[in-house]
């Protein structure tokens, strides 16, 4: 009988490899490119990195510390690196690429901590190499391995090529590693390479988790099939006409909402191809673009089984599409992903959401940053993200808002990404949509031949330039304007939080709302998160109470003067996160017209704020002051102006 090894606590050593290689199998099945041969080599590298990936765990002291749960460290993957090495020096029955070899024993390395660069830690495996004691170690875990079936089967006759030559194959892999920096023009890095080594660990990592938190393979297909069924995005697109035909048109830019997405609609039907992946909408603010992105990526999420990965710049202007698209699709249809989306569930199903880091959903909605930091390899648990961003329909909402110094390497990176065969679409949208993408034989714009019509139709507001008014000249113009007007929805953006809060507190002083409450409870919403979420082992609380040293909060909060039915709210970008979510929500009920607490959505409504409400967001002001800016920040402030 065959001699039990641990691969991690009451996980046997061998089921935890072929469990490994059945989900990534799925997986790549799944999020795979379309080219089956393609899909066959990744199976084949996987099959490669599984097997070798926990080998250093064989060794006895790693075995004592995971059969009696010491919580130690097991330091293995750099052994695993090294006997792969070392078995590639001995076969050339693993048919693979010198390229194939390295990408493995760089995942093998790495599986235990941020990717790092290709190239990189050939000094560490000299340094074992080099050490009598560590080769002593290295030789016991292949003699260890000859005991194990699944590797005595895989590899009968390298074992016994090993048995009296294991020196002259270590010093072969050191001579290696030694050339490794005069090897590096060897191997021209190229795009597909990258994306290759993010699929491959990516996968890898993901079957690794499951597989020891004992998830079986059957439950994976289930939880896969709820994002790759045809039959649910078509409930979600009838959802959404469902929800579009009882909207009943009550004025005239209503009427304008509806042409405008039924043309959109129709002229995506009539151009789209399946080589055009990324689809341009380029329309004016509030005539109802997420309604007309989110139409067209059901549409491709029926075509191709992907879901939906719904991705804006702001966590203020996730919360008011997550409350919009919950009420059309059902909450089971839509999950939200940034730093303050908490992950608490019971159900083993949920507990998966928990694992990797995201939730499993038809509908993702999530930020710039987290999309970002998915394809460009910032840490692990944000690379798990990788196979579902290259098999989704992605909605880039304001892009407007993302640095134009990576428009160029983003833009290639999606061609190459298209080109590898993944079933990535794009849905990109904007008021003010920047020139990527221009060139791109992927491209269809569906708005432009339209776009300009609709612009013109739009005459919500009129702009008037004072140039050269100081800060203090401002406030004071800024005061008598207030006290004089008749409007009573009043928006003011200044560019630095500095002035904006100097402007607030001017204001609050002058106009005497000397009156203080919190908006929906701000601090029991934090207080109720701090054991939930740490950051850097600070939690919420220790954030809370920074904050409040650096700022006065009495200076920040909703203050009003009820004898003359003037509130006043402060919006910038210095408030915490789970403040300004909360202020937004506050501010959609008001322009809603739906009661408050208060019951106060008659006063006069001043908000001072910076650029955190400049785009997205469904605020309806009637008149708006802002610092000059940049032409798009402009055209994006004047959308919060009259959009109804």
């Amino acid at each position: 009988m065959e001699k039990k090894y641990w691969s991690h606590i009451e996980k046997e050593f061998t089921e935890h490899i072929r469990e490994i290689i059945d989900i990534s199998e799925i997986l790549i099945e799944k999020f795979g490119p379309l080219n089956q041969d393609q899909k066959e080599k990744y199976k084949k590298l996987i099959k490669y990195i599984a097997l070798f990936h926990d080998v250093g765990k064989l060794l006895e002291e790693n075995q004592e510390i995971i059969r009696k749960n010491l919580g130690k460290n097991v330091i293995h993957s750099i052994y695993g690196e090294i006997v792969f090495r070392i078995f590639c020096e001995i076969t050339n029955n693993f048919n693979l690429e010198k390229k194939e070899e390295r990408i493995i024993s760089t995942i093998i390395r790495w599986h235990h901590s941020p990717l790092g660069n290709i190239m990189e830690k050939y000094e560490e495996i000299i340094e074992k190499l080099e050490n009598p004691r560590e080769v002593e170690k290295i030789e016991k875990i292949i003699l260890t391995m000859k005991e194990i079936s699944i590797f005595s089967q895989e590899f009968s006759k390298e074992f016994e090529k090993v048995a009296d030559k294991i020196e002259e194959f270590i010093d072969k892999v050191k001579k290696y590693e030694e050339n490794m920096k005069e090897m590096r023009l060897r191997y021209p890095t190229q795009i597909e390479d990258y994306i290759d080594v993010l699929f491959l660990y990516s996968v890898f990592m993901l079957s690794d988790r499951l597989s020891a938190s004992n998830y079986e393979k059957k439950e994976i297909e289930e939880i896969l099939e709820k994002i790759t069924n045809r039959k649910s995005y078509e409930e979600l697109e009838k959802k959404l006409e469902d929800y579009i035909s009882k909207i009943e048109p009550k004025e005239e830019i209503d009427k304008i909402r509806k042409e405008c997405y039924k043309k959109c609609i129709e002229i995506f039907k009539q151009n789209y191809n399946n080589e055009k992946r990324i689809i341009k909408i380029s329309l004016p603010t509030g005539i109802g673009k997420t309604f007309i992105g989110t139409k067209i990526a059901l549409f491709l999420s029926k075509l191709h089984n992907t879901p939906i990965i719904y991705s804006l710049p702001f966590i203020n202007i996730i919360e008011e599409v997550d409350q919009k698209f919950t009420n059309i699709f059902g909450k089971e249809n839509v999950k939200k992903l940034h730093h303050l989306a908490f992950l608490e569930y019971e159900e083993k199903e949920e507990n998966y959401s928990e694992l990797i880091n995201f939730e499993i959903s038809p509908i993702l909605i999530t930020t710039f940053i987290q999309v970002f930091n998915s394809i460009f390899a910032v840490d692990r648990n944000s690379l798990l993200k990788f196979p579902l961003i290259l098999n989704s329909c992605l909605i880039l909402d304001e892009w407007q808002a993302f640095d134009s110094e990576f428009y160029p390497v983003f833009e290639k990176l999606i061609e190459k990404i298209i080109e590898r065969g993944f079933k990535l679409r794009i849905v990109m949208m904007s008021a003010t949509l920047p020139p990527i993408f221009s060139n791109s034989k992927y491209v269809m714009d569906i708005t432009q031949n339209t776009n300009k019509e609709y612009y013109e139709m739009f005459n919500r507001y009129r702009i008037k330039i004072n140039n050269g008014i100081d800060l203090e000249k401002y406030k004071k113009y800024l005061l008598d304007f207030v006290k004089k007007c008749k409007e009573k929805r009043i928006g003011i953006i200044c560019n630095k939080v500095n002035e904006a809060r100097e402007l607030f507190v001017y204001l609050k002083n002058e106009l005497g709302c000397h009156e203080y409450t919190q908006i929906e409870n701000n601090k029991s919403y934090i207080i109720s998160s701090m054991e939930k979420i740490k950051l850097n082992d600070r939690t919420f609380a220790d954030i809370l109470e920074e904050e409040l040293k650096l700022i006065k909060e009495v200076d920040i909060l909703n203050c009003f003067n009820r004898e003359k039915k003037i509130k006043l709210m402060y919006l910038a970008a210095n408030l915490i996160d789970a403040i300004k979510i909360e202020r937004v929500k506050y501010l959609l009920d008001i322009f809603s017209n739906k009661p408050n607490n208060e019951q106060e959505n008659d006063w006069k409504l001043i908000v001072v704020s910076t650029q955190v409400i400049e785009a997205g967001v469904n605020l309806d002001f009637e008149v708006m002051f802002r610092d000059f800016s940049t032409l798009d920040s402009l055209i994006q402030s004047c959308g919060r102006v009259n959009r109804n």
